[in-house]
């Protein structure tokens, strides 16, 4: 078989054009992982990329399977069918709250990533001539090659697949395997490439239709792969800046292809509108790719959990779909696709006539192909994860820690899993580890304060809080703590400006409600504590300290009923408060509305109790409550001792209301009073 001519000349673009952007992109890129000023901005810069270009680049594919009249009449049925499928399978997992359709997209994109870099290898070859399978599985093994290191040797990518395999219940990795396996990975990979360097070299010395800008390609993919996978800080980053570089090489190729097939006559009137005018038109291109990329925003514009699960499981059959279509609809050895870059490949194919007997012999194949790699594995996944339990959450960090050591993340999850069972110190020891690792981590920073809190270290979490909160301002329990601690110094300024900044990062937070009650309830601004407890209960209903503290202002004004319905509320969280006993207690005493003498000894006599009998008001509270149960001689004997306990300490207005309440109880009379005037 001769081998074709190579076509004149060997770019897709043009010299310049093709070390731009298929070759030296990654060079223009660089710099972004430098201007990125912190772990929050990364955290940002990722969520828009993967939004506006992660997501905006499936349209293009898109365009061309629906916009493409002969294309479309090949494969109508798939065009059809493959949209069903993959969204009733994304709906089906993500409405559950089930993830494993999240698995495959993220082992789909690392082979997207690898194949896409391999079709702009055949490309290159193609238009030079070098069509050898030799060449091209040569080709494909090294992206695979590359990319799969690039995994297994990144803390983020593996870790994430790790971490989501762990969580649908599947069995861990012995890490010592892993190791041992990873190891021999790195070793043939290493040969693999040998024999990659010293094939391409010999067909460039004799000039047999290598050419050197593929061999800048590969390298520069592969180069830039693993430093966005193993050597940039953050890996929310590292996603982010090689889906850049992946959009820019995508978004070009297939301008580029349908400005060429816009040219055709037998191309889509769509096609020939949208790509076949000039700037205007690449503008108008480029704001449709941003325009669908708004899709994954919709939750912010109505949130909630079922709209989130709906547009979670709409992105990730768009993504699905898209990796589906570039697998057939971009094949460089069909003539009409290759034909539209430049090139000329050996035995290429023209597309056959589309009855339906064909369509059907192409069907079965490629459906059984696809049940191999789609449903069966998505099958499994379901079984898997609706029957099978996740690892504890200690065992599977301890885990992904000793596999993936250079995780921070990790790190930090396992300190909090140690927390979560009590061992503090451990907890301690793995928030320095994950600071150490990445000394911008916010979440590290005030779990630590967290953890120094729990010891008294009162000086160093505040520290370490003060860092949280620096390095993320939008961090609520970081403000909550900091405010936590300057309650506890008696800085009340302070801690109701950050109790206030942590409502307003998280309205559902009760703690710094509560706190922010403190602080106002301690300046005497009693209005408005009230109003921010009863924030507080439509949060949490159940909140004992928030019932607690509100009953008390409300018997102090004399809503004796409301203020006893909070109390008790209160009481069956924490039964031995004793403000709360004491105040329900003379409440249901005394008062006309509330009264109950039965309960309100017992109120009062565990209150007395919990003073040792030496609390004047509470000995006061008893005698009252005896009284009110008919009970005059025990209600004097109270009395009395209260009388004097005041006496004792100086409460010489409280020892003149028992003296009168005393010569009540001699006449055999109860207290009747208000407690708002006590």
């Amino acid at each position: 078989m001769t081998r074709p001519a190579p076509a004149r000349g060997v770019f897709v673009f043009g010299p310049v054009r093709d070390l731009v952007l298929l070759a030296a992109t990654p060079v223009l890129i660089f710099p972004l992982a430098f201007l990125v000023g912190g772990r929050e901005t990364a955290m940002t810069v990722g969520l828009l990329v993967a939004g506006f270009g992660a997501l905006g680049h499936h349209l293009p594919g898109m365009l061309r399977a629906y916009g493409d009249r002969a294309l479309f009449r090949r494969f109508r049925t798939r065009f059809i069918a493959a949209p069903l499928v993959f969204a009733a399978a994304a709906l089906g997992f993500g409405m559950n709250g089930l993830n494993g359709v999240s698995l495959v997209v993220l082992v789909w994109g690392i082979w997207h990533g690898a194949l896409q870099v391999y079709g702009f290898l055949r490309i290159y070859d193609g238009r030079a001539g070098a069509v050898s399978r030799w060449n091209a599985r040569l080709d494909f093994w090294m992206c695979l090659g590359w990319f799969g290191a690039g995994v297994l040797h990144s803390s983020g990518r593996l870790g994430e697949l790790l971490e989501l395999w762990y969580a649908l219940g599947g069995p861990m990795l012995d890490p010592a395997w892993f190791l041992g396996f990873r190891s021999a990975f790195d070793v043939g990979l290493a040969a693999l490439t040998a024999v990659f360097l010293f094939r391409t070299g010999r067909d460039l010395w004799r000039g047999s239709g290598q050419h050197p800008i593929k061999l800048v390609a590969a390298a520069m993919s592969f180069a830039f792969w693993w430093w966005c996978s193993v050597h940039v800080p953050w890996a929310v980053l590292g996603v982010a800046l090689f889906e850049i570089f992946h959009d820019v090489q995508y978004l070009s190729i297939v301008w580029v292809f349908n400005r060429r097939r816009a040219r055709d006559p037998g191309a889509g009137r769509f096609t020939r509108a949208l790509f076949g005018g000039g700037k205007a038109m690449l503008c108008a291109y480029v704001g449709l790719v941003f325009g669908y990329g708004l899709l994954r925003y919709v939750p912010e514009a109505a949130p909630g959990i079922a709209m989130e699960r709906f547009v979670f499981s709409l992105v990730a059959a768009s993504t699905m779909l898209h990796f589906y279509f570039d697998g057939f609809i971009w094949k460089l050895r069909e003539k009409e696709t290759g034909g539209a870059l430049g090139i000329r490949m050996a035995g290429a194919a023209t597309p056959a006539p589309s009855t339906s007997a064909v369509r059907g012999a192409l069907l079965t194949p490629h459906a059984a192909k696809w049940a191999g790699l789609f449903v069966l594995p998505l099958g499994l996944l379901f079984s898997l994860e609706s029957r099978a339990e996740a690892p504890p959450m200690r065992e599977r960090y301890e885990n992904l820690t000793a596999i993936a050591p250079g995780s921070a993340e990790f790190h930090h999850n396992l300190g909090f899993a140690y927390r979560e069972a009590g061992d503090l110190d451990a907890a301690e020891a793995r928030y320095r580890r994950a600071i150490e690792l990445d000394p911008e981590y916010p979440r590290a920073h005030a779990n630590l304060g967290i953890a120094l809190l729990s010891r008294g270290a009162w000086e160093e979490a505040e520290s370490s809080l003060r860092r949280a909160v620096a390095l993320d301002d939008g961090y609520a329990a970081a403000h909550h703590n900091l405010g936590f601690i300057h309650e506890r110094v008696g800085v009340r300024l302070s801690a109701e400006n950050h109790y206030r900044r942590a409502i307003e990062l998280d309205p559902t937070l009760v703690e710094p409600r509560l706190g922010l009650a403190r602080m106002l309830l301690a300046a005497d601004n009693v209005s408005a504590a009230e109003t921010v407890l009863q924030e507080a209960l439509a949060v949490d209903p159940g909140l004992a300290e928030a019932h607690r503290n509100l009953g008390l202002i409300l018997a102090a004004r004399g809503a004796h009923a409301e203020a006893v319905a909070h109390l008790d509320v209160s009481l069956a969280s924490v039964p031995d408060d004793p403000a709360a006993l004491e105040t329900a207690g003379w409440i249901l005493a005394v008062s006309h509305e509330a009264r109950d003498p039965d309960r309100a000894v017992i109120y009062a006599m565990r209150a007395s109790e919990l003073a040792d009998h030496l609390n004047p008001s509470a000995a006061d509270t008893l005698g009252a409550a005896l009284a009110s149960a008919g009970d005059f001689d025990g209600a004097l004997r109270a009395a009395r001792t209260a009388q004097a306990l005041a006496l004792d300490g100086g409460r010489e207005e409280l020892a003149r209301e028992i003296a009168a309440r005393i010569t009540l109880y001699e006449a055999g009379r109860a207290v009747i009073v208000e407690p708002a005037a006590r």
